[in-house]
Formats: structure tokens, C-alpha cells, sequence
């Protein structure tokens, strides 16, 4: 039983370095796309304050404060853990695979909103190409989802 809770807790204590270490890359790459992603057939966008919110210096450029370790990333790998117990289960939701995507609210409102936009912009652009690839490899339109077709 010891063996099985240290085994757990350096599986947990690996992903959460790993979540922080991919987090940091994709700040440093683009400051205002904070996203962590598990990739799906459906999409969950979540938005977790997993910064503090910013000083009033850092305010006025929409940066992030400092990671709430406990507060932040506790959710996010709580969500990621769920999405992937979800999608093991089989009988759960047979052929279809969960997918999440948390963007960082900083706990900041301007930047919530900020993300939010975002993500409903990424989500239409997406569709957007899902329609073009359908289009440009000649698949008839009865092919593709009619929530997908624009008129």
C-alpha cells in the first residue's frame, strides 16, 4: 500500500513539473495565449486563475503576477487527471475522446475576458479549417457535419 502511494505521488509530482515546464514555455513564447491543452474529439474550455493577478505596474501590459503553485496548478492537474480517467473508461464514451483546453485568467477580469475571446476565436477558426479541408479534398457536403457548413 506505501509502494502504491509513493508511485502515485512521483506520477503526480512528475506531471505537475511537466504542466509547469510546458506552462512556462508557452508564456515565454506568446504573453498572451496561456494555454495548457489535451487534444480530443470534444473540446472542454476551462479557465482557471492559475497566476495571481498583476501589480498595478504589470497591469496596464496584461502580464501575469507569480504562479499560484497550490491554487492554480492543483486545478489544472486535477482537470487533466479527470479527461484522461474519463477517456480510459471505455464504456464511458465509446469512440469519442475528451479533449480540454484551460486557458490562465490571471485572476484578473480584463484578462479572463481576454482569454475567453480567445478561445472562441481559436474555436471558429478551427471549424473554419475543418470546412476548407473538407472543401479542398473534394469530400461531398453530405460528408461533413451540417453544424459546419456555412450557407
Amino acid at each position: 500500500m506505501l509502494q502504491l502511494r509513493k508511485q502515485r505521488f512521483f506520477q503526480l509530482l512528475t506531471t505537475a513539473c511537466i504542466i509547469l515546464s510546458i506552462w512556462k514555455m508557452v508564456a515565454c513564447q506568446r504573453r498572451t495565449k496561456r494555454t495548457a491543452i489535451i487534444p480530443g474529439d470534444i473540446m472542454i474550455g476551462a479557465l482557471f486563475s492559475v497566476h495571481h493577478a498583476p501589480g498595478q505596474k504589470q497591469a496596464q501590459s496584461r502580464t501575469c503576477g507569480d504562479i499560484r503553485e497550490q491554487y492554480g496548478l492543483q486545478r489544472v492537474e486535477a482537470s487533466f487527471q479527470t479527461v484522461d480517467e474519463i477517456n480510459r473508461n471505455e464504456t464511458l464514451l465509446p469512440n469519442i475522446t475528451l479533449g480540454i483546453e484551460i486557458r490562465d485568467s490571471c485572476w484578473y477580469s480584463p484578462i479572463a475576458l481576454d482569454q475567453s475571446i480567445e478561445f472562441i476565436r481559436d474555436a471558429i477558426k478551427l471549424n473554419d479549417d475543418v470546412i476548407a479541408e473538407a472543401n479542398a479534398s473534394s469530400v461531398p457536403v453530405e460528408n461533413v457535419p451540417e453544424c459546419l457548413v456555412k450557407p
